[in-house]
C-alpha cells in the first residue's frame, strides 16, 4: 500500500497512481466479479423458436446435428432448428418413429460434414430429417418441409442472394 502525502509543489502525476487508480481498480474488479458470478452458473437454454416440447426439440436437435451434419456452433444449425421447428409446429407431426423414412440406415451426417456433402446427399438428408419428424413422404407437408429446410440452409450459406 502506498502512502501519499500532499505537497505544495506536487504535480498531477504524483497522484496518478494514487487513490483514484485504486478506486478505479476496485470498481473494475468488483464489476468483473459480478458479471462473472452471474454468468458462470447459468447455462443457456436450447434454441427453441416455436416453444416445442423438450422431447420434440431433442429430436430436431439430433436431426440437425446427426442427419444434416451441422455443429451446434454453426449459424446453419440454428437455421435448421428453426426450419424443422416450424415444420413440426405447422404440420402437427406425429412421433418421429411413425414415418417409414425413419427406418433408413446409417446417419448420413456422420459420413461427411455438411460443407463437404454433395447437393444430392444434402437433399437426401433434408428428406430424411422431415421424414424422421413424422411427416409422411409424398405429401404436401413433406414437400413443404424439405423445401423450407433447403431454402433456409441455402439462404444461410448465401445471405446476399
Amino acid at each position: 500500500m502506498t502512502v501519499f502525502t500532499a505537497r505544495a509543489n506536487a504535480s498531477p502525476r504524483t497522484f496518478a497512481h494514487g487513490p483514484h487508480v485504486s478506486l478505479r481498480l476496485v470498481l473494475f474488479v468488483a464489476a468483473a466479479v459480478v458479471v462473472l458470478a452471474g454468468a458462470a452458473p447459468a447455462r443457456a437454454a436450447p434454441f427453441n423458436p416455436d416453444a416445442l416440447p423438450p422431447a420434440q426439440l431433442g429430436v430436431i436437435d439430433g436431426l440437425c446435428r446427426d442427419v444434416i451434419g451441422l455443429g451446434r456452433d454453426e449459424k446453419r444449425f440454428f437455421v435448421c432448428v428453426g426450419s424443422l421447428s416450424n415444420s413440426a409446429r405447422d404440420f402437427s407431426t406425429g412421433p418421429a418413429s411413425s414415418s417409414p423414412a425413419s427406418a433408413a440406415g446409417a446417419e448420413p451426417g456422420r459420413q461427411k460434414g455438411y460443407a463437404y456433402a454433395s447437393f444430392r446427399e444434402l437433399r437426401h438428408r433434408e428428406e430424411l430429417s422431415c421424414g424422421r419428424l413424422g411427416i409422411e413422404p409424398r405429401t404436401d407437408a413433406f414437400v413443404s418441409c424439405v423445401a423450407s429446410l433447403d431454402a433456409a440452409l441455402f439462404k444461410a450459406d448465401n445471405p446476399t442472394q
